[in-house]
C-alpha cells in the first residue's frame, strides 16, 4: 500500500471519442494527408493514465514515507510508558510525513491535476458552442515616438461590422509592426473582453495607477491589439491547444497561448514596476490567444463558433501558458508540452528550454520589461536592472 502498487493492465483500452464532425468527414482525405500533425491524429483518444506504471516519485515517496513509520514505531516502544513523549514523537512524525507528500508530487497527484482542467472542457462535442464573434478588428502599423525612440506598433486597430477575408496569413489588411508577431502560426490574435473588467477591478482595489481615470477609460476593446473579441465565457480556460473551428466559411485551429510584450505597459501608461500591465496577464493567463488559418475564408462579426475537432483537452491555453513561469509544474507536463506538435515552435521551446534548466521557470524578464532603452515605466531615479540580473521569474 506505501509503494502504491499500480493496478493490473487491462486488455481492453477505451475507445477513442467521436470525432465526427463536418470537416472531419467531408475534407479528411485532403486535410489530413496534407497536414496530419495540425488535426492531431496522434493525439486522439484518451491515454493510458502515469497511475498504470511506477514513477519515480511515487516509489520514493512509499519508501520515505515507510522509513518514517518504522522510525515512530521504534522510538514510541523505546520511550515506554510515558505518554507525553509517546504523543510527542507521534505528532512529529505524522507532521514530518506530510511534508514529505506535500514536497515530492506524485503521479497521482498530477492524474488529479489533468482531470480537473478536463472539467472544463469535458461537455463540450463537436457542433455549435454558443460562442459568437462580438466584434472583428484589424489595422495598420503606426510609429509612436512616446513609447520609446523609433518604437512601431499595430496594436491600435479599428472596429469593422463588414466581412473580412482571411488568408493563411490573417485578415487582408492588418498589419504587423515586427516579424515575430505574425505568420501562418499567429494569423489571428483572439482576447476575451471580459479581462477587461477584471483587471480594471484588480488595479481598482491596488490603487496602483497615476491618472487612473484615463487608464480606466483604455481598458476596451481591442486595447490589447486583438482581431477578436468576445463576450460569451470563451476564456483560456475554456479552449484547447488544437482545438478546430469554423468560422463563417474559414477553418481556424488554436495554436498557442499569446505572449504579452512590454508594448502593453507603453499602450495602458502603467509605468510604476508593481503595477505592470504586461506582468498582470502574464501571471493571471489572460493575455488571449493566437489562430493558424487552416482553411481561408471570410468571417464577420455574429458569426458563430462551430467547433469541429478537439484533440487535447487535458491542454487549456491557460494551463500551457502557466508552464513558463510557474514555480511548481510537474514535469511529465512540460514534457508532454515539449512534444505536442499541435502547438507552436515557440513554446515547444519553452517547454525544452524549461526541461533544460531543471524545471526551473523561463526567464521572461526581456519580453516583459524590454531592452534597456525601451522602458520608461520605472521609477523617477530608478536604476535599470540589466535582464541577467533580475530574478528568473515573473513576479507582480
Amino acid at each position: 500500500l506505501l509503494l502504491r502498487t499500480p493496478p493490473p493492465n487491462s486488455s481492453s483500452s477505451p475507445p477513442p471519442p467521436n470525432s465526427s464532425s463536418s470537416f472531419s468527414s467531408s475534407s479528411s482525405s485532403s486535410s489530413s494527408s496534407s497536414s496530419p500533425s495540425l488535426l492531431g491524429s496522434r493525439h486522439e483518444g484518451r491515454r493510458t493514465p502515469m497511475t498504470e506504471e511506477f514513477a519515480p516519485k511515487d516509489v520514493l515517496l512509499g519508501t520515505s514515507t515507510g522509513g518514517l513509520l518504522m522510525c515512530m514505531c521504534l522510538a514510541i516502544v523505546m520511550a515506554g510508558k510515558d505518554k507525553v513523549l509517546t504523543t510527542l514523537i507521534t505528532l512529529a512524525f505524522i507532521f514530518a510525513i506530510i511534508v514529505i507528500r506535500s514536497l515530492v508530487p506524485n503521479s497521482h497527484n498530477r492524474e488529479k491535476s489533468r482531470c480537473k482542467r478536463m472539467q472544463t472542457s469535458k461537455g463540450l462535442l463537436p457542433g455549435r458552442t454558443g460562442w459568437s464573434v462580438a466584434a472583428v478588428y484589424y489595422g495598420k502599423t503606426k510609429k509612436y515616438d512616446e513609447w520609446y525612440r523609433g518604437a512601431t506598433s499595430a496594436i491600435n486597430k479599428k472596429r469593422t461590422t463588414e466581412a473580412v477575408e482571411i488568408t493563411r496569413l490573417g485578415i487582408t489588411g492588418d498589419e504587423q509592426s515586427r516579424k515575430s508577431h505574425g505568420g501562418p502560426g499567429r494569423a489571428l490574435l483572439h482576447y476575451a473582453s471580459e479581462h477587461y473588467e477584471e483587471i480594471a477591478d484588480w488595479y481598482k482595489e491596488k490603487e496602483s495607477v497615476k491618472d487612473g481615470e484615463a487608464f480606466l477609460k483604455q481598458l476596451k476593446p481591442p486595447g490589447f491589439g486583438e482581431n477578436i473579441s468576445t463576450s460569451c465565457g470563451m476564456t483560456e480556460h475554456t479552449v484547447c491547444i488544437g482545438d478546430i473551428y469554423m468560422l463563417g466559411t474559414s477553418v481556424i485551429q488554436v495554436s498557442q497561448p499569446r505572449a504579452p510584450c512590454f508594448h502593453l505597459n507603453h499602450q495602458f501608461k502603467t509605468k510604476r514596476r508593481g503595477s505592470l500591465i504586461s506582468n498582470l496577464v502574464e501571471l493571471r493567463q489572460m493575455s488571449g490567444w493566437l489562430y493558424r488559418v487552416l482553411k481561408p475564408g471570410k468571417f464577420q462579426a455574429g458569426d458563430d463558433f462551430i467547433l469541429l475537432r478537439r484533440p487535447l483537452p487535458e491542454l487549456p491555453v491557460s494551463f500551457v501558458h502557466r508552464m513558463v513561469s510557474a514555480e511548481i509544474f510537474y514535469l511529465e507536463d512540460v514534457k508532454e508540452i515539449a512534444d505536442c506538435k499541435l502547438l507552436d515552435d515557440k513554446w515547444r521551446k519553452y517547454a525544452r528550454e524549461r526541461i533544460k534548466n531543471g524545471n526551473k521557470p523561463v526567464s521572461m524578464a526581456v519580453r516583459l520589461l524590454g531592452k534597456e532603452g525601451q522602458c520608461r515605466y520605472t521609477e523617477p531615479g530608478a536604476k535599470y536592472v540589466k535582464p541577467e540580473q533580475r530574478t528568473h521569474h515573473v513576479r507582480s
